[in-house]
């Protein structure tokens, strides 16, 4: 919030509060989604979406993991992965 209570980044449909990217917010409200995939159809609000939905189809998956080399579409997947490595905590 700025001095004075106002919030410069608020959506004015739904009041929330964004502190990046509100022009892709409100797209949430209008429904269109004018990205389509020439495989399957589906449609996305955002073109990077549409790109990432794109590696499904051709099973690129650019990103492995440093430990067992096992690939994914994404770099947030490997992290996310990367947890079945660590050794469980022992809580005595």
């Amino acid at each position: 919030m700025q001095h004075g209570g106002e919030k410069p980044l608020c959506c004015q449909i739904c009041g929330k509060v964004r502190s990046f990217c509100l022009k892709v917010h409100r797209k949430t409200h209008t429904g269109v989604k004018p990205f389509s995939c020439e495989i399957c159809g589906k449609s996305f609000r955002e073109k990077w979406y549409l790109k990432f939905h794109r590696k499904t189809h051709t099973a690129e998956r650019p990103y492995s993991c440093q430990t067992c080399d096992e690939s994914f579409n994404s770099m947030n997947e490997v992290i996310c992965h990367q947890k079945v490595h660590k050794p469980l905590r022992e809580f005595w």
